[in-house]
């Protein structure tokens, strides 16, 4: 797959993933899950089913961030009208410690923006905690 920067180039076609993805339920799934052999190496890295296990989810996880890039925007919008209906000395569920209602967010992020599905709504509130536009430590006036 040419290690990590061909993972990230998406240099792979639909069926590599659909490989990759094989392995990767494989390991779940089957009772030998050791029987993935490849050759030894001289120095400390991730076992063979925890680096395909770390592939595939960057994979999703980068899908996710991309389809929520172009509703960012609107999502901030978003954040910003739930905090104005929240009365004065309310806590916006937005801004709950760690951030535990993640679910609920999506739920919430689904049914306020127009054209945003569940996947697309769990990179929207990743992109808007490293924004610290929600969570714990957010900036509370947008």
């Amino acid at each position: 797959m040419g290690g990590a920067d061909g993972a990230k180039a998406g240099r792979q076609d639909e069926a590599t993933w659909v490989a990759v993805n094989g392995l990767h339920a494989r390991q779940k799934k089957s009772k030998h899950r050791d029987t993935l052999s490849l050759p030894a190496q001289a120095h400390n890295s991730l076992s063979p089913a925890r680096r395909l296990h770390k592939i595939c989810k960057g994979a999703v996880t980068s899908q996710r961030s991309s389809l929520a890039l172009s509703h960012v925007d609107a999502a901030v919008a978003w954040v910003a009208r739930q905090r104005a209906e929240v009365k004065e000395g309310g806590e916006c569920f937005l801004d709950s410690e760690n951030c535990k209602g993640k679910f609920k967010i999506v739920k919430a992020l689904v049914a306020g923006l127009p054209g945003v599905n569940k996947e697309t709504a769990r990179g929207l509130v990743t992109k808007l905690k490293m924004r610290k536009v929600i969570g714990p430590n957010s900036k509370k006036a947008i």
